[in-house]
């Protein structure tokens, strides 16, 4: 069973139904680094489309930046592009829903490679902005950050812990 045959079985922790139909593409999200805050509903509403509801979690609404290295993204039946198909990314994102069905609402997309960036944005319609990242990996730390860009700026280093068994607030 291919890998993304595997994924696609494993329904245990989605809240619903897989949509009909077949997938569109194959992308991985490795070395994720996964920031939140909380937010007051009122602010986010300020950034967010009128027809969609704030979600909660814990009776609180967030705001996450999500800094990953996106790799072998491809078409359904096509082989990866590595040079177009890796590539870092960093996206500003909420969680918000319609319907009672929540959602992940992207702010805002990066991406480290300028073909990358445009391909995207034209094959799955989000608004992906190519912005050179850097992002060096050691033993101890890891450190990522987006360079020259007049509208955002990050610079970060962390370490990784323990693993985190349990959702926290």
């Amino acid at each position: 069973m291919k890998i993304s045959e595997k994924l696609l079985s494993d329904t245990s922790k989605r809240p619903w139904e897989i949509p009909p139909g077949k997938w569109s593409y194959y992308q991985e999200w490795n070395n994720a680094l996964f920031l939140h805050w909380k937010i007051s509903p009122e602010e986010l509403k300020k950034h967010t489309p009128a027809n969609l509801d704030v979600d909660f979690y814990n009776g609180e609404s967030w705001v996450s930046l999500v800094a990953f290295t996106m790799e072998r993204i491809s078409p359904r039946n096509m082989p990866s592009v590595s040079m177009i198909s890796n590539f870092h990314e960093i996206n500003i994102r909420t969680y918000l829903s319609k319907e009672h069905k929540s959602g992940v609402y992207f702010l805002n997309i990066k991406a480290g490679k300028r073909l990358s960036s445009f391909i995207a944005k034209k094959i799955s319609g989000l608004e992906y902005q190519f912005s050179k990242i850097k992002r060096e990996d050691d033993s101890d730390s890891k450190y990522v950050s987006v360079i020259n860009d007049r509208e955002f700026n990050f610079e970060i280093v962390y370490r990784i812990g323990d693993e985190i068994l349990n959702k926290t607030a």
